[in-house]
């Protein structure tokens, strides 16, 4: 095992199961909450959701693979360099532009939640783009 692997702790990959079903649950819980077999506020849903949602991504972004190598370390920690600075320059674009242009932005999808779940979903197109353009080679 080399200083790459030994620095970069990732949980086992049966945490994906973990996250996917995570996923199916809030989506279940969602959908019973909308169709009122659920008698919860509103809010609350919201908020259970997105956390069940960012927790699964999360564990989906650290779980490792079953085929674990340098490449595939070093296009991980590009990918999460990637989503960070994606994050960053997102947050700094929208609080300049909200404050510039206050009566033609909509701050409602501006919250750290929705920053997460972009950076995330960056983080994984990254991985995906890597993965295709190293089998190709």
């Amino acid at each position: 095992m080399n200083n790459i692997q030994k620095d970069l702790r990732l949980l086992p990959t049966y945490f994906k199961k973990i996250a996917f079903s995570l996923i199916g649950v809030s989506v279940l819980f969602l959908v019973l909450s909308i169709t009122k077999l659920l008698p919860i506020e509103k809010e609350l849903v919201k908020l259970i959701t997105k956390n069940t949602i960012l927790i699964s991504l999360l564990l989906l972004a650290i779980t490792s693979n079953k085929t674990e190598d340098e490449l595939t370390h070093k296009n991980r920690l590009k990918a999460f360099a990637g989503a960070f600075i994606f994050g960053v320059v997102f947050t700094i674009v929208s609080s300049i532009s909200n404050y510039l242009f206050p009566e033609f932005v909509s701050s409602s999808n501006t919250g750290i939640t929705y920053v997460l779940i972009q950076m995330f979903i960056i983080y994984f197109i990254s991985i995906y783009t890597m993965k295709k353009s190293d089998r190709e080679k």
